[in-house]
């Protein structure tokens, strides 16, 4: 019999959210749907609301609580906003990112679902969902920490206190969960340390990103490397700055033709100026992944801040196309094939790894198809969605311990 779920995430999962957490939430969800009953609990911006019908055959139940853009304080310039937050985050104690995500209406939501639907077990997506977890008393609850120890995006007010209270947080909420799950090993053994003795089990689950029917072949690809990301997302924007001017043009320097391409959701006037370099291709939002990544014949993927795994490079992989990232870039990848995933640091480096793959298109053939593989073995939503139900049915009783 198939395990009834509530899940419950901070944002509306979906394959083009723009954004990795999106995708990894929809890939997910694509992964249960045979595997158990789900219901579906999420917050939603209004220009997200019409993706909802896409989500409704992969579900028992869909339950979509609004959340005002006013909401998200941490994009304002003015000081009354700043003071506001401020004063959320002083009154409530907590964090930015909770206090961004605290819903009263998602909570008497989350409450009339346990009554209603009696799920057997509660998946709650995203550290600000921690908040939550008392409401879930006598049933297991598992909370997925996407970004263990990230720092909050934007503006934040009074950032040396904005720790102190996420290490608070983390602390008086987390233990109230029957299992907690990271998707690196490095965000479990920092879990391990904040919690101390006596925290939840923590395990690790990979991220779930979705396997197209059709690889890349970039083998086959013109003489260009790609990057991807969302570019309302610093890191991204630290990534496009540094392959434009530091590592495209060595690369053009060995290869005259080479190109760099530039893709992904969010407005950025820097981006785009970055698009206007020679070389430099920038296309905006890339609806069809696929389509922009077989034009590359490697994806590079230098990161120099944020946490987690870059979904960005195992959507890559997913694709059938090879990656080249510095060590925060490949975070939580270290079981990857090298030669689908090659490891540089510093703008020589990483210019290096790419022009093998630029002269060798078989090579580049080669660590696509090691990628695929190792992704559909480890990241598709079926790999797991299975691993998930397990967990879940061991807090059941119904499994192995």
């Amino acid at each position: 019999m198939r395990p009834r779920l509530l899940l419950v995430t901070p944002f509306l999962p979906h394959p083009q959210a723009g954004h990795g957490g999106g995708t990894v939430l929809a890939a997910l969800l694509e992964g249960l749907a045979p595997r158990a009953e789900v219901t579906l609990l999420s917050l939603a911006f209004r220009e997200d609301r019409p993706r909802e019908e896409g989500l409704r055959g992969l579900v028992r139940r869909l339950v979509v609580v609004p959340h005002s853009r006013n909401s998200d304080l941490s994009r304002a310039g003015l000081l009354g906003n700043r003071l506001r937050l401020a004063g959320r985050m002083a009154v409530r104690g907590l964090p930015l990112q909770a206090a961004k995500f605290r819903s009263a209406p998602l909570a008497r939501a989350l409450a009339a679902l346990l009554a209603e639907e009696r799920p057997q077990a509660v998946l709650l997506e995203y550290g600000v969902s921690a908040q939550y977890l008392p409401l879930c008393r006598g049933l297991p609850a598992i909370l997925t920490d996407h970004e263990a120890g990230a720092e909050a995006a934007g503006i934040v007010p009074l950032p040396g206190i904005d720790r102190r209270l996420r290490l608070a947080y983390v602390r008086r909420h987390y233990r109230r969960a029957s299992g907690l799950q990271t998707l690196t090993g490095e965000d479990a053994d920092l879990l391990r340390e904040q919690l101390g003795p006596g925290s939840p089990p923590i395990e690790v689950r990979s991220p779930a990103v979705p396997l197209p029917a059709t690889a890349c072949r970039p083998g086959e690809a013109g003489d260009a490397v790609a990057f991807f990301g969302n570019w309302t997302h610093t890191p991204n924007r630290e990534a496009a700055r540094f392959l434009c001017r530091e590592v495209l043009p060595r690369l053009r320097a060995r290869r005259r033709e080479c190109s760099l391409l530039l893709a992904g959701a969010g407005s950025a006037e820097e981006v785009a100026a970055l698009g206007r370099l020679e070389g430099v291709r920038f296309a905006g939002f890339a609806p069809d992944l696929g389509g922009f990544l077989s034009k590359a014949r490697c994806v590079l993927a230098p990161l120099f801040s944020g946490a987690g795994v870059r979904i960005k490079v195992l959507e890559a992989m997913g694709h059938g196309v090879p990656v080249v990232a510095n060590a925060l870039g490949a975070r939580g990848l270290a079981d990857a094939p090298a030669a689908s995933l090659r490891r540089a640091e510093g703008a020589d480096a990483i210019a290096e790894a790419a022009l093998e793959f630029l002269a060798d298109p078989a090579r580049a053939a080669r660590g696509g198809e090691e990628a695929r593989r190792w992704v559909a073995g480890r990241a598709s939503p079926d790999a797991v969605a299975a691993w998930q139900v397990a967990r879940v049915e061991r807090f059941l009783g119904n499994g192995p311990g």
